[in-house]
C-alpha cells in the first residue's frame, strides 16, 4: 500500500533557509487547535493554552471543530455535534436557528430598554442644581486641603525574570541552531511583565523550533513547553524531540523546454553537489537550487528562473523527493562591451581585463570576476554592472564607472626606546601613466635612519598576472653595529601564480661605504634577488586568520679589492588562528631563519649581516644588539639568525585590545643557527604586554618588553609604538 505524500513549500525560516510545511510537525501524540464553529463570540469563546495545549475556556459550543495532527497527514476529528444523521442535522441547525432567533430578540428589547432608562437618568440630573465651581486656578487645591500633599508615583511594573534550558537534543550542532533560533533565550533579558506573557513568548518559541527542526530534516519532531515559576527566576524548559531525521530520495530537474544535448546545464543530482541518502536539510536544498541557477547563467542562459519547486514529504518511508521546473531562457552570448564615466584612465587598458570574444556563450561569473579586477586596482569609487536587452541572440553588457582620485599623500610616525623617533611621509600615484601604474615617492626619517626612496609599479605588464617593479633608494644608517650610506636600484618581475602564492625575481646594483670595527669599507654588489612567498592572511595590517611562508634567496657578487661571492637566504613564516567566533581571541606566531654561506662574516658588508633585537625582532632588547658583541659592547652581527614569536591578542572592545606576548632568538657566527642552553649561544627570551587601539587604518600599538634572561648590556625593559601589528 502506497504511503500518502504531502507536496510542502520551501522557504527560508526567520533565521537561515529552511523547509517548512504546514504548521506543526506529525507526531503520534495528537495536538489539538481549537476553531470556532461560529462567528458568534457567545457560542465560540476565546481558546486558552494551559500547559502547551489549546482548549476552550467554556463548554458552551457543542459545535466544535478539532484538527489533529497524525503521523502521515492531517485529518479532521469528529466531536460532539458532528457525525449525525441527516434529518437529525436538519433538526438540530432548526433548533439552532430558533435559538438564535430568540437570542437576537432579547438582545434588541434589552438595548431598547437600556436607551430609555438613560434618557429618564438624564433629565432627572437636570433638575439637580450643579454644586458651587471652585474658581481658583486649575490645578489649585480646594481650602482646607493639605497642599504639600502630592499624588504618590506609581511603582514600577513587576517583571518576569526567567531562563531557558532546552532539552531532549544530543546534537550539538543541531542544539546551537536551536539556541540561535530560540526567542525565549534571545530575550532573556527583556523580561516579560506576566505569567501570560512568558506563556506567550514560549508559544511563538514552539513555532520557531519546529521550523528550526523541520529545516534541519525533523519532520516527526515534537516541541512541547513546561513553566515552573516557582522556581526564581522562573524556569522555561523546551522539552524537544527530534524523531527521525528524513533523507533525499530522489531529485528531478525539468526543464520547461528541450534543451540541446550538448548544452552544459545541469540534469541529475550530483551536478547540484546533492547525493541520495543525505539529510533532507532545506539550506542544502536551497544551496543546490542556487547553484542550479548559477550553472544555467554561467552557460548560456541567463535568463533562467525556477518555475516550480516541489518538496515530497513521504512520512512512511522518512524520505523526501525535490522536484525543479525550470524556465531556461533564451540561449545568448555575449555581445557589446560597454564602457562609461571613464575620464583619466586609458579605455585600452580596461579592455584588457575583458576576458571574453563577443560570441560567447554568457556567463555571470566572468563579468563578476571581471568587477571584481577593477575594484583591486584601486582607481575606480564604483563600478556598476547593467545587462541590456537581447538581441538577436546576444546580451550586451555596460560597465559605468566612477573614477576615485588617484592621488594621496600620508604619514607614519614610530618610537621606541631602542630607537628613539622615527616618522614616514609619503606622496604617490596610482594612475601615473593613465594606466594604473603606481609611482610612491617616500621619506623616512629617524635617529637611525634617514632615506629617500621611489618606487614604479606597472600591473598586467605583458601579462595579466604579472607585474613590472623598479626602485631606487638613497639611504644613511647610524647605529651601534655600524654605519652605512648607500645607493640601490632594483628592477624586477613580479607574478602571482594563483590566489596563494607568488614570485619574483629581478637584478639588483648597490654601491655601499660601511664603516665598522673592521674600518671603512667600500662595497659594489650586484645581486639577483629571488622570492616565492605563500599568503592566504584575510588582512595585511590585522590579520586574524591565515598565514604567510617567504622563501628569499639572493646570490651576490662584491668587488672593488677582490670579487666575491656569497649566498644570502631566509625563510620567514607567521600564522594566525582566531579561537572564537568573533575573532576576539586570535593566537598569532611567527618564525624567521637566515643563513649567509660562502665568506667569512667580516668580508659580508655590515648592511647585509644579520642582527636581531628591536621592535620588529626580539622585543625586549636593545636594537640589533642580540647575538655577537665586541670589546665595546657593539654589536657584530653573523652569519646566521633564528627568530620566534608568539602572542595572543585578545579584543576587549571594539577599539581597544590587549596582546601577551613571548619572543625568543639569537644571531650565531657560524653558516647555520646553532641554538645552545648555555653561554653566548642560547636563545635569549622576552615577555611583555601590548595594548592596541583599533583603527579604521589599522591598530596603534604600544608594547612594553621585559628581557627574561638579560645580559649586564641589557636595559630592563623597552617599549614600542606603531602602527600595525608586530607581525
Amino acid at each position: 500500500m502506497l504511503r500518502p505524500r504531502r507536496a510542502i513549500a520551501i522557504r527560508p525560516p526567520l533565521q537561515a533557509d529552511s523547509l517548512t510545511h504546514r504548521r506543526g510537525a506529525p507526531s503520534s501524540r495528537q495536538r489539538r487547535l481549537f476553531f470556532p464553529a461560529f462567528a458568534d463570540r457567545r457560542h465560540c469563546p476565546e481558546p486558552q493554552y494551559v500547559s502547551g495545549r489549546y482548549s476552550p475556556r467554556t463548554r458552551q459550543s457543542r459545535r466544535a471543530l478539532y484538527l489533529t495532527r497524525s503521523a502521515n497527514h492531517y485529518q479532521p476529528l469528529v466531536l460532539r455535534g458532528i457525525g449525525l444523521g441527516r434529518h437529525e442535522r436538519r433538526d438540530r441547525v432548526r433548533r439552532q436557528d430558533q435559538t438564535n432567533l430568540t437570542f437576537l430578540s432579547a438582545r434588541f428589547a434589552a438595548a431598547v430598554a437600556l436607551a430609555l432608562s438613560a434618557t429618564a437618568l438624564g433629565c432627572f440630573m437636570t433638575a439637580i442644581p450643579a454644586p458651587a465651581q471652585n474658581m481658583e486656578a486649575p490645578g489649585t487645591p480646594p481650602a482646607g486641603s493639605d497642599s504639600e500633599t502630592s499624588a504618590e508615583e506609581p511603582a514600577a511594573e513587576p517583571r518576569i525574570p526567567y531562563e531557558t534550558a532546552i532539552e531532549g537534543v544530543e546534537d550539538d550542532a543541531l542544539l546551537d541552531i536551536l539556541r540561535r533560533t530560540s526567542q525565549l533565550i534571545a530575550l532573556e533579558e527583556e523580561q516579560p511583565r506576566s505569567v501570560t506573557g512568558l506563556r506567550r513568548r514560549a508559544e511563538d518559541d514552539v513555532e520557531r523550533l519546529l521550523k528550526a527542526l523541520h529545516s534541519e530534516g525533523f519532520y516527526q519532531a515534537t516541541v512541547d513547553y513546561r513553566i515552573d515559576t516557582g522556581a526564581e527566576p522562573a524556569r522555561v524548559t523546551l522539552d524537544i524531540k527530534p524523531g527521525t531525521v528524513y533523507l533525499l530520495a530522489e531529485v528531478d530537474i525539468a526543464y520547461t523546454r528541450e534543451l540541446p544535448e550538448d548544452a552544459k546545464v545541469p540534469r541529475s543530482a550530483g551536478d547540484l553537489g546533492l547525493e541520495y541518502g543525505m539529510r533532507a536539510r532545506a539550506p542544502r536544498i536551497l544551496q543546490a537550487q542556487r547553484a542550479l541557477l548559477r550553472q544555467l547563467e554561467n552557460n548560456g542562459y541567463p535568463l533562467a528562473e525556477v518555475a516550480e519547486r516541489k518538496a515530497l514529504v513521504d512520512h512512511g518511508q522518512t524520505t523526501m523527493e525535490v522536484r525543479w521546473r525550470i524556465e531556461p531562457g533564451p540561449f545568448l552570448t555575449f555581445g557589446a562591451w560597454n564602457l562609461e564615466g571613464l575620464e583619466s584612465v586609458e579605455r585600452d587598458y580596461i579592455d584588457g581585463f575583458r576576458t571574453w570574444q563577443e560570441d560567447e556563450a554568457f556567463s555571470q561569473d566572468q563579468v563578476a570576476d571581471v568587477r571584481r579586477e577593477l575594484m583591486e586596482t584601486r582607481l575606480f569609487a564604483s563600478i556598476g554592472v547593467e545587462r541590456g536587452e537581447p538581441r538577436d541572440g546576444e546580451l550586451p553588457v555596460t560597465f559605468r564607472f566612477k573614477e576615485r582620485a588617484h592621488r594621496s599623500i600620508g604619514f607614519t610616525a614610530r618610537f621606541s626606546t631602542s630607537e628613539g623617533p622615527s616618522g614616514t611621509a609619503f606622496w604617490e600615484h596610482r594612475n601615473f601613466f593613465r594606466e594604473n601604474e603606481t609611482v610612491r615617492l617616500s621619506l623616512n626619517a629617524g635617529v637611525i635612519e634617514q632615506s629617500v626612496r621611489t618606487d614604479l609599479s606597472k600591473p598586467r605588464f605583458l601579462r595579466p598576472d604579472q607585474k613590472l617593479i623598479a626602485n631606487t633608494e638613497l639611504r644613511r644608517l647610524d647605529n651601534d653595529a655600524f654605519q652605512e650610506e648607500a645607493l640601490s636600484s632594483f628592477l624586477g618581475l613580479e607574478r602571482q601564480l594563483n590566489e596563494a602564492w607568488s614570485a619574483s625575481a629581478g637584478g639588483l646594483a648597490e654601491l655601499t661605504r660601511d664603516t665598522d670595527n673592521e674600518g671603512q669599507r667600500t662595497f659594489v654588489l650586484f645581486g639577483t634577488p629571488l622570492t616565492l612567498t605563500r599568503d592566504t592572511r584575510n588582512s595585511l595590517l590585522d590579520p586574524t586568520e591565515g598565514s604567510r611562508l617567504a622563501f628569499e634567496t639572493t646570490p651576490f657578487i662584491e668587488t672593488v679589492e677582490d670579487t666575491q661571492a656569497f649566498l644570502r637566504n631566509v625563510v620567514a613564516g607567521s600564522t594566525y588562528l582566531a579561537l572564537d567566533s568573533e575573532e576576539r581571541f586570535v593566537l598569532a606566531s611567527r618564525a624567521r631563519i637566515g643563513s649567509i654561506v660562502g665568506v667569512e662574516t667580516e668580508q659580508i658588508p655590515a648592511g647585509k649581516r644579520f642582527y636581531a633585537g628591536g621592535g620588529g625582532s626580539i622585543r625586549g632588547f636593545d636594537f640589533q644588539t642580540v647575538g655577537p658583541l665586541d670589546d665595546d659592547n657593539d654589536p657584530l652581527g653573523g652569519r646566521s639568525l633564528i627568530e620566534l614569536n608568539a602572542e595572543v591578542r585578545v579584543r576587549v572592545t571594539d577599539n581597544v585590545g590587549i596582546v601577551p606576548f613571548i619572543d625568543a632568538g639569537n644571531v650565531y657566527d657560524e653558516p647555520m643557527p646553532d641554538p645552545s642552553f648555555k653561554g653566548e649561544k642560547k636563545l635569549r627570551y622576552a615577555a611583555g604586554l601590548g595594548l592596541r587601539y583599533f583603527t579604521g587604518i589599522g591598530p596603534v600599538r604600544l608594547d612594553v618588553a621585559f628581557p627574561l634572561n638579560p645580559r649586564d648590556v641589557d636595559d630592563t625593559f623597552e617599549f614600542y609604538i606603531s602602527l600595525g601589528q608586530a607581525f
